[in-house]
């Protein structure tokens, strides 16, 4: 089934886009709106000058709290039927420009010991006791679901020096130290440089899966015939895929704010993966929400997680601030 999804689905996308589209039109398609709620006539009323300021303001304290919504294609809503991914954050510790540490839960739909069991023991039938042609094969048990939360705790998050960002939807259970990424907060590095000069490198932790791995041996490899030939590769060739480009003008970008509707000032950012919107803030340069490229080859043929996983991004919404006033 997962086979015909990864065969079936480009085409659903092209009926769905246009086959002429660029990236960029896309991503405009794609949940333009953050948390569903808000429209061009919320950001018309707000100055760029103040939508600024605000953003400069927002900073965490331990105890604050926020909420990751789970999107598909850049839409937020959930994408099954139960409340299972909207992850809730909170703050426990916050040095601006430095470190954070946060803990994290999630609701998530999860298959019983019990159905896992009773699957096994129905292959373990089938592998001793063989169905020959002719006769009715015993049917498989009910796959059973139970609703259960997740949880864990990230700790010393480095905002200072890591080159890495880390998806929600890749974050592991229990308690760790992110070692080699600043989680969804762009390192402070590489925002000043990205705000410098508007294009910056930084990994979002995608190109670690095999299929990458394949596709930048098969470009060396094409680059490697290519001076054998005598030719010239393309730009295309020796891009670095981890390259992030921004637009030229800051973008005005809705947040609720201890339940009220906000506006602050973000950066509109693309990568070979997907677009990022980055608050405008150097001490808390928090990525506001990823939409997954849905024409990136990591997300149609990614091998880590289900399917569906390949295609996540999410979308900070619902930021609890006990520090922060109008």
């Amino acid at each position: 089934m997962k086979r015909g999804l990864i065969l079936v689905f480009p085409f659903f996308l092209l009926v769905l886009f246009g086959a002429g589209c660029s990236v960029s039109s896309i991503y405009s398609r794609l949940g333009n709106t953050a948390a569903g709620f808000f429209t061009h006539q919320d950001t018309a009323v707000v100055s760029t000058s103040t939508a600024a300021f605000l953003s400069s303001r927002l900073s965490f304290s331990p105890g604050d709290s926020f909420s990751l919504t789970q999107t598909l294609f850049g839409i937020s809503a959930p994408v099954d039927q139960t409340d299972a991914g909207q992850r809730n954050i909170t703050i426990t510790r916050f040095a601006p420009g430095e470190q954070v540490d946060l803990t994290w839960q999630m609701r998530v739909e999860r298959e019983t010991d019990a159905s896992k069991m009773a699957r096994e023991a129905y292959d373990a039938g089938l592998k001793a006791h063989p169905t020959p042609i002719g006769e009715s094969a015993p049917l498989p048990p009910k796959i059973v679901f139970e609703s259960v939360m997740s949880t864990g705790t990230i700790f010393n998050i480095d905002l200072a020096r890591k080159q890495t960002l880390r998806l929600p939807s890749y974050w592991k259970e229990g308690n760790y130290e992110s070692q080699d990424s600043s989680v969804i907060w762009m390192p402070i590095e590489a925002f000043r440089t990205l705000m410098a000069t508007r294009q910056v490198s930084v990994s979002l932790g995608i190109t670690e899966s095999p299929i990458t791995t394949l596709m930048k041996t098969m470009a060396m490899w094409k680059t490697f015939t290519a001076k054998l030939r005598g030719a010239t590769g393309t730009e295309d060739d020796h891009q670095d895929p981890d390259l992030i480009q921004a637009d030229g003008e800051f973008v005005l970008w809705p947040i609720s704010i201890n339940g009220t509707r906000k506006i602050v000032s973000a950066i509109r950012a693309r990568s070979r993966y997907g677009e990022l919107i980055i608050l405008n803030n150097e001490k808390n340069p928090i990525v506001l929400k990823f939409t997954m490229n849905p024409f990136s080859p990591e997300a149609i043929v990614g091998d880590r997680g289900s399917f569906v996983q390949n295609f996540l991004g999410y979308e900070v919404t619902n930021l609890h601030l006990r520090q922060f006033t109008d």
